[in-house]
């Protein structure tokens, strides 16, 4: 009797055993294994401007004046002369910017400042990536842009490249910075002239950070340059490229 129990007991134990392992057999075979994801390349980062921090009178780099003429030489309806070569950006090929002033060809001509972009490949063809009209009054904040006759209150835009500062301005400009510190700003170009009690100034700048590592930047500096020779900031803004 006790081996007949002893086998019965055996036989379930079996029967409990096969079932467990056919039921395990079962979860491993539902259990899907997800395939890792594709993982995209890396997309290229662009590189930053880097800013034109030579004076005024430092000679626009030969690639960047050689690209702005052959993106601008078909251009119909319009003349653009660069005030001031702005910098540069490593793409697949490079990008140039400039400041510029553009003359529209039409019956009553207008005269504006522009920033303009380019692009020049790596087989050395150029084109305009953009064309934007710069407003002095964003920067200033206290009068309406006008490129008519220099009257009273009117802007002047700069003329020709590079744009040379003369000595009045030069002066009116290290004047109003005396003391200023935490930011060293070079003078590119003067943008333009207001003729009021006085004189005000924009120039378009090269502000390089004290701080350690800090990328330079463009800004435009606002400064009015009085009848007594004094001269002050009134206002300072950033320039941006794109």
């Amino acid at each position: 009797m006790k081996k007949i129990i002893s086998l019965l007991l055996a036989a379930a134990l079996c029967i409990c055993v096969l079932c467990v392992l056919s039921a395990c057999a079962k979860m491993d075979n539902s259990i899907e294994i997800a395939e890792a994801p594709d993982i995209p390349e890396e997309t290229p980062v662009l590189g930053g401007w880097s800013v034109n921090a030579g004076a005024p009178e430092a000679a626009m780099p030969e690639g960047a004046r050689a690209a702005f003429d052959k993106a601008t030489e078909e251009l119909d309806g319009a003349t653009h002369t660069p005030i001031a070569y702005l910098g540069s950006q490593v793409v697949a090929g490079i990008n140039y910017a400039y400041l510029c002033k553009t003359e529209l060809v039409t019956a009553d001509p207008v005269t504006k400042l522009t920033l303009i972009t380019v692009y020049n490949d790596l087989e050395g063809n150029a084109s305009i990536l953009n064309i934007t009209d710069v407003n002095i009054a964003d920067y200033t904040g206290n009068a309406d842009l006008s490129f008519d006759a220099p009257l009273a209150g009117g802007w002047t835009p700069s003329a020709d490249y590079p744009a040379k500062l003369d000595t009045a301005d030069r002066d009116a400009f290290y004047t109003a910075l005396d003391g200023l510190t935490g930011v060293d700003y070079t003078p590119l170009a003067l943008m333009g002239s207001q003729v009021v009690a006085g004189r005000n100034l924009a120039f378009l700048c090269c502000a390089a950070s004290v701080t350690p590592d800090a990328a330079d930047t463009l800004a435009v500096v606002v400064v009015y340059a009085a009848l007594d020779g004094t001269a002050e900031i009134t206002s300072i803004a950033p320039f941006n490229i794109g």
